[in-house]
């Protein structure tokens, strides 16, 4: 999951991306990959990804750090949000 476009953080990027709001619950093992700040994922690997979370972004910030993004996506995973 890398970045799909101005305005917004991506954590993964893949076809069909969840909006972080709208991410549920791990209901089984899974696992976060976290693309590169600058380049994101490569494209050999974006297939073998099931899903993205895309982290909608308001202001002039384009991305966020990939440690901050990461960990995001790991609280809403766990469900703790």
């Amino acid at each position: 999951m890398s970045g799909l476009g101005t305005g917004t953080a991506t954590a993964f990027t893949w076809r069909w991306p969840y909006r972080l709001a709208d991410l549920p619950m791990a209901r089984r093992p899974t696992v976060a990959v976290l693309g590169h700040e600058r380049d994101g994922i490569p494209p050999e690997a974006l297939d073998l990804l099931e899903t993205a979370v895309e982290i909608p972004m308001i202001g002039t910030g384009a991305s966020l750090n990939v440690a901050v993004a990461g960990s995001l996506v790991l609280y809403k995973l766990a469900g703790f949000v």
